[in-house]
């Protein structure tokens, strides 16, 4: 499983060529994340959001997870019933 990081951490923004900004966020020690805002978020808003992000990210990290046992389960559930 990965580890990340309990909350992101600002990494910096830039203006996009069309007028929104983009900021960059690491959210484990060798992955980082780039997402779009539109003009004038604010750093603290654009963190929330990213925040909200990484949340996402674990939830479907923990699912796979879960995903990856059950699948286990039921391969040791088969073999014992002699079904391939």
């Amino acid at each position: 499983m990965k580890q990340y990081h309990d909350k992101v951490k600002f990494i910096k923004s830039e203006n996009d060529p069309s007028g929104a900004r983009r900021a960059w966020f690491e959210v484990a020690d060798s992955e980082a994340i780039m997402l779009k805002f539109p003009a004038g978020t604010t750093t603290a808003k654009m963190t929330e959001i990213a925040d909200a992000e990484l949340g996402k990210m674990k939830e479907r990290e923990q699912m796979l997870d879960q995903l990856q046992a059950l699948e286990e389960q039921a391969q040791q559930l088969k073999e014992q019933l002699g079904i391939q």
